[in-house]
């Protein structure tokens, strides 16, 4: 059956080469800054502290607390933050001036970004913790952290770090940031970041660098013109659970020498779902993903768009569920729908494609041009899409043991694109395949 694939293909070359590393800040330890700031300032008034610089011995925040430059929570020493207290920061402010440049990657310099910049650095405060953060809301007593403006918008100040052992991020607001919670090296597997709302940050909502914390019953939207969690870095193994991620360029990029658990939670209207880059190996389970209208509108900072969306721009076709970019992830037991192309499939990519439901999008899995590999793809539902299957390369599949959503041959074959429209094309194998729909565990 011939099917109109010339957008899709265009969509495809852009997606690679503009979303395939997006960046994320990792500031160096307190030593290597290139030049100290002062020891920590505050002044105290009716219940309201203000502080600036290093903290050097065990403190408590309450109240109100303005963060007027940056802070840095030195190695060995504990930041404990009560429920209720709002942390506000200054924003497009820095009284410590301190702070370097982002390096420029391929992402920032396609878009009028100017916050990758020193002078961003040096004038927008961020909280570094090298010691131990223990951020403890309540459902109903939540931490806020935000801007101090009356208008506030995505990137008016930097971040909050983690770079120590044993920190907790749990029943918090993180709001109106450039790049949300870093978590880096050294931290291992001994941080909770759960239970929060993260929302109109500039970049990202969480963004981690080798190492593997819990990432759990977060709310994430309006949160990503990169993405909304960004797993960077060889050895990265979180845990991604149970969050909500919506309203975000990406919902999670998945980066070379990881291999994160994704598992049980809902991306919904994301530019893109799930991208997973080369030579990373995740297991992505038990997800609902979903994208009916597409992010609804672009990301920006001081009131201008610096990253847009597709759907405004009439691009809604463009959006993926789940991209596979030359890599052999695990996709199992999820809920995939409604995505203009629910699954793309890349490069040299054998992933294992079973026990999904993936139905309503205009392609169930679109194979590229490029695709070459050996997936495994069965005992899925596969099923109301204009096309099941759009295999565009040359490279046949094996499709057999799925549901098509009817045992009539016609009308399986009506909905696969392959060889038989197209000589040059490889073939889809669809026989023999499943009579009924297969029950699934999400």
């Amino acid at each position: 059956m011939k099917w109109g694939y010339l957008i899709l293909l265009i969509s495809a070359i852009f997606i690679v080469s503009s979303c395939a590393k997006p960046p994320a800040e990792l500031p160096p330890p307190a030593s290597t800054e290139e030049a100290k700031p002062e020891v920590s300032t505050s002044a105290e008034t009716l219940g309201e502290i203000t502080r600036s610089g290093h903290i050097t011995q065990d403190e408590t925040w309450s109240g109100i607390v303005h963060v007027t430059g940056d802070v840095f929570v030195d190695a060995g020493v504990t930041l404990t933050i009560l429920q209720g207290t709002r942390v506000l920061f200054g924003a497009h402010s820095d009284d410590q001036h301190s702070g370097v440049a982002v390096p420029l990657d391929e992402w920032i310099t396609q878009h009028d970004d100017p916050t990758w910049t020193l002078e961003y650095a040096q004038s927008h405060t961020k909280l570094d913790v090298y010691g131990t953060l223990i951020a403890r809301g309540a459902p109903e007593n939540m931490i806020i952290f935000t801007s101090d403006s009356q208008t506030p918008d995505g990137g008016d100040w930097s971040h909050l770090y983690i770079g120590g052992h044993g920190s907790t991020v749990e029943y918090c607001i993180i709001e109106y940031s450039r790049g949300g919670v870093g978590i880096a090296t050294g931290s291992g597997d001994i941080v909770i970041v759960s239970n929060n709302t993260m929302r109109h940050n500039l970049w990202t909502a969480i963004c981690i660098h080798s190492c593997s914390p819990t990432l759990t019953y977060n709310d994430i939207s309006h949160s990503g013109g990169h993405q909304g969690i960004d797993i960077i870095g060889e050895g990265s193994a979180p845990l991604v659970a149970n969050n909500v991620i919506k309203h975000c360029k990406a919902g999670i990029i998945v980066h070379p020498g990881s291999s994160p658990v994704i598992e049980d939670n809902a991306l919904i209207d994301n530019d893109l779902g799930i991208v997973i880059n080369p030579n990373s190996s995740p297991v992505i389970r038990r997800n609902s993903i979903s994208s009916p209208n597409g992010a609804p509108h672009d990301w920006t900072y001081q009131g201008k768009p610096v990253y847009f969306a597709f759907c405004p721009r009439g691009q809604y076709s463009w959006t993926d569920g789940i991209r596979v970019l030359s890599s052999c992830p695990t996709i199992t037991n999820n809920k995939i729908s409604n995505c203009p192309k629910n699954i793309t499939i890349v490069g040299n990519s054998s992933p294992t494609v079973s026990n999904n439901t993936i139905t309503g999008g205009e392609n169930g899995i679109l194979f590229e041009p490029s695709f070459t590999g050996s997936p495994k793809i069965y005992g899925n539902n596969i099923y109301n899409n204009s096309a099941n299957i759009g295999l565009m390369s040359a490279n046949s599949i094996d499709a057999s043991n799925n549901w098509w959503g009817t045992t009539d041959i016609s009308a399986i074959e009506a909905r696969i694109h392959d060889s038989a429209d197209d000589p040059s094309l490889g073939t889809v194998f669809y026989e023999p395949f499943l009579t009924q729909p297969v029950e699934m565990e999400y």
